[in-house]
């Protein structure tokens, strides 16, 4: 699927697919994470297909940021690929946000079907991970380049990313 913004016949294609949890604290701050595989127009700041990872909790610590992975794809049989190995994907993050959620909101007979294209999405986040193709945003800091060397202290902040980066 390709984005569309044809403003003079006033439509729009956008593809986003997400899923977001949400925690409350004990102060009634919320913890939240976003899980999104979306494309759009240049206008929101990322253009392709990509995948978005956001970490926001009450507390510094707690705070990952935001991450942007460019999928450097060849044609659209990639890109439904890469979608579907996301479905997969969040699976096991979903479980690792809340577990058993994901017995409840997903088909785990069909989603189990996924697993070559998990392995497509798996091979295209690294791909651009070699190739700077993935912005990290610490919170109140200024993007950087995710690379195989920088990678390791953001996945041990938070270990529902992991899934996205290894098998």
């Amino acid at each position: 699927m390709l984005t569309e913004y044809h403003y003079k016949e006033q439509y729009t294609i956008r593809f986003t697919l997400k899923f977001e949890h949400k925690k409350y604290g004990l102060t009634g701050q919320i913890f939240q994470k976003e899980f999104i595989i979306e494309h759009h127009s240049e206008e929101k700041g990322h253009k392709g297909p990509h995948l978005q990872l956001h970490i926001h909790g009450p507390a510094p610590e707690e705070k990952v940021g935001e991450i942007w992975i460019t999928l450097q794809l060849k044609n659209e049989k990639e890109y439904i690929g890469c979608i579907k190995g996301f479905l997969h994907t969040l699976k096991t993050v979903i479980n690792k946000c809340e577990p058993g959620l994901e017995e409840e909101i997903l088909n785990i007979k069909e989603i189990e079907t996924l697993i070559t294209e998990r392995q497509l999405l798996l091979t295209k986040i690294f791909e651009s991970l070699n190739t700077k193709g993935i912005e990290y945003q610490p919170s109140n800091k200024n993007k950087i380049h995710l690379t195989p060397k920088n990678i390791t202290k953001i996945l041990e902040k938070d270990i529902t990313l992991i899934p996205f980066f290894k098998e």
